[in-house]
């Protein structure tokens, strides 16, 4: 979980089923309470559509977030020395 400018505020590991994600979505809610609440999946329609099933039925505000395409990520990694 991130903070809106991007710091580190928590980590949760869940097991990737029903109770799994209410874990996970109470969780959410203990962390950042109120109504709006946006969900930022990598892989809604594939390894994570399991999650997004289960917070639309929870009806969460949910996007998709783009992953780099396999070309652009081809070019190994360039971490400063």
């Amino acid at each position: 979980m991130t903070d809106p400018i991007g710091r580190h505020l928590d980590t949760l590991v869940i097991t990737a089923d029903a109770a799994g994600y209410r874990q996970l979505m109470a969780w959410a809610s203990k962390h950042t309470p109120g109504p709006r609440r946006l969900w930022a999946i990598e892989g809604a329609r594939s390894h994570g559509a399991g999650l997004s099933r289960a917070l639309r039925a929870a009806e969460a505000v949910i996007v998709e977030v783009d992953r780099p395409t396999r070309r652009a990520r081809r070019h190994g990694k360039s971490d400063w020395v």
